[in-house]
């Protein structure tokens, strides 16, 4: 599953006091010349309600078959943003651009088939541009923002969750972008912040409601998914596994091949095989399982700490998930294991 989001934050629909990110701008329109030309700031409250509209993740739909899903993460915003006074009329400008992370993973079955994350970035933010009108591009770390359109590097994984982020993002963002600036127009209207955002809340609260049903269906869906895993796990690996829990020791040969043992079983197991738990395996059958590539940095993470050290020969035949990169990476594996013998 992908990485978790900062944790939940104040309402974003700014009931109560305003939170210390979204600073009251300096200057309010009071007194002077209201004929006369003047001009305030609200780049700061622009930094700090964005950090607070965007401070717990965003829940995307993800794909139909519940294989794919993504989240938004932090936001920062670039540009400029004032509020003006001009011949009688108050008015807020601002053209902004808008930085916003995510985060994604594919699961099929039980195994993590993959994970990725990136940035949406996101040019032309006006009071009078919609989502329409913005200038919207997707990267994927490590990838240019020039280099957006071309996929031709991204794993499966990766793209999938790409074309997710890129056809569900700009809903959510939108409702957060409407309630800014109606709020940027409030405050050049004389509101202080807290009434800004109350006046600007209603859709917004809706949203905050949607991410909150949709974190509760994502936390069921996970705990019927486990649930139902450790049901269908073969008593051979669970009676394996609570021996190894239990300090009962290892045998030499450790087989669970035809186990239909993913990436997260592979993790409980190679915890139970830290330290003295596995030592005297001298060999580990995981063949015809549902491991991915991600099962290969496990293996080589837990070998490289010590983990079995009389291990001799690891059996990963019959796999499905692995991908030709698999090959690289159980190169990997006997550089940290000189002596060890890999089946793929």
């Amino acid at each position: 599953a992908p990485a978790p989001g900062p944790p939940p934050a104040a309402s974003a629909g700014g009931s109560g006091a305003a939170a210390p990110g979204a600073a009251a701008p300096e200057g309010p329109f009071q007194g002077g010349d209201a004929w006369h030309w003047q001009e305030r700031d609200l780049k700061p409250y622009v930094d700090g309600r964005v950090a607070e509209l965007f401070a717990r993740r965003v829940p995307l739909p993800g794909e139909p078959s519940g294989e794919v899903r993504a989240f938004l993460g932090r936001c920062e915003a670039f540009g400029e943003a004032f509020g003006n006074t001009r011949r009688g009329r108050r008015f807020a400008i601002a053209s902004l651009g808008l930085r916003v992370e995510w985060a994604g993973s594919v699961r099929v079955g039980p195994s993590l088939v993959g994970e990725a994350k990136g940035a949406l970035h996101v040019d032309d933010v006006t009071p009078d541009n919609g989502p329409g009108d913005w200038e919207v591009a997707v990267t994927v770390l490590g990838q240019h923002k020039d280099d957006a359109a071309d996929e031709a590097q991204l794993t499966a994984a990766e793209a999938r969750v790409k074309r997710v982020v890129a056809q569900q993002a700009l809903a959510p963002l939108a409702v957060r972008v409407g309630a800014l600036m109606r709020e940027l127009q409030g405050l050049a209207q004389g509101l202080g912040p807290e009434e800004a955002q109350r006046a600007a809340a209603g859709p917004l609260l809706e949203e905050e409601a949607r991410c909150e049903e949709g974190e509760r269906e994502l936390e069921a869906a996970e705990a019927r998914r486990r649930d139902l895993r450790e049901r269908a796990l073969p008593a051979r690996f669970r009676d394996a596994l609570a021996a190894l829990e239990a300090g009962g020791g290892a045998p030499r040969e450790l087989g669970l091949a035809r186990c239909g043992l993913g990436d997260e079983e592979l993790e409980r197991l190679l915890r139970a095989l830290e330290g003295e738990g596995g030592r005297g395996v001298a060999a580990l059958d995981l063949e015809h399982n549902a491991l991915s590539n991600r099962a290969l940095q496990l293996l080589a993470a837990a070998l490289a700490t010590g983990a079995m050290p009389d291990l001799r020969r690891l059996r990963l035949r019959g796999n499905p998930n692995l991908t030709e990169m698999a090959a690289t990476m159980a190169a990997g594996l006997r550089v940290v294991r000189r002596d060890l013998e890999v089946d793929l």
